[in-house]
């Protein structure tokens, strides 16, 4: 079993080469580039990362990449889902449960000092996947 050999998913991640180096001493930074590690493994979970990304099934991998995108660009983007395809599946091994995105959608808290209109507060809501309604109140 998967778990008896990486006792935590960043162990497995880290086997994979999956997760930056931190070559770092002071303030110099020397490298951030990822490891060398897991070069027969890695190709083939970039491959599964990038079909993911456009499947429309799984909601949570295609944002995620978009957001990571639009910051560091597509090659860090990509690393970041292959990381969070190989903790599911630790997960998943781990606690023979099935795979749920609950885990990878968090909420966000809302700043106070954030105000949206009436129309982004709607397309908020049906982006984060609630069905809006138009029904008259009942005036007692």
């Amino acid at each position: 079993m998967i778990c008896l050999v990486f006792p935590t998913a960043k162990h497995l991640v880290s086997w994979a080469g999956c997760c930056p180096r931190n070559d770092q001493s002071n303030q110099k930074i020397k490298s951030t580039r990822i490891s060398r590690a897991g070069s027969y493994f890695k190709p083939v979970l970039v491959q599964v990362a990038n079909a993911l990304i456009k499947a429309k099934k799984h909601s949570e991998f295609t944002n995620r990449y978009k957001r990571i995108k639009a910051r560091r660009g597509h090659k860090k983007a990509i690393i970041a889902i292959c990381r969070m395809i190989l903790t599911a599946i630790w997960h998943i091994l781990s606690d023979l449960k099935p795979y749920t995105p609950e885990g990878f959608l968090e909420s966000r808290p809302v700043k106070e000092e954030k105000v949206l209109s009436t129309s982004q507060a709607l397309s908020l809501l049906k982006q984060r996947g609630y069905v809006i309604k138009d029904e008259p109140l009942a005036i007692s």
